[in-house]
């Protein structure tokens, strides 16, 4: 059975041929994602990170900057810090 397997093994391997610099990319990556696997918090923090980087990026302002008005998210922003200066029962108010 396990020669059939190795046979097997071997006839696809003769039909990829996979250079050395493939076996390498293959090995990296694997590498990669299994520490990714294990270290899985640190991983969302880092896709965080970079969601937080492409959120913030300078593209947002550009919108801005050509219609003249405050995105929507900014005027968010400063009413929760406003109401955190303030306190939470200033900014309830009717």
């Amino acid at each position: 059975m396990l020669t059939i397997l190795n046979e097997e093994a071997e006839a696809i391997l003769e039909d990829i041929r996979p250079s050395p610099v493939q076996t390498l990319r293959y090995g990296v990556g694997f590498a990669v994602a299994s520490y990714a696997l294990l270290e899985w918090e640190k991983t969302l923090q880092f896709i965080a990170i970079i969601g937080l980087s492409q959120t913030w990026s300078p593209g947002i302002f550009i919108g801005s900057r050509k219609t003249g008005k405050q995105p929507h998210w900014f005027t968010y922003i400063t009413f929760i810090f406003r109401c955190s200066k303030l306190g939470v029962a200033s900014c309830c108010k009717a």
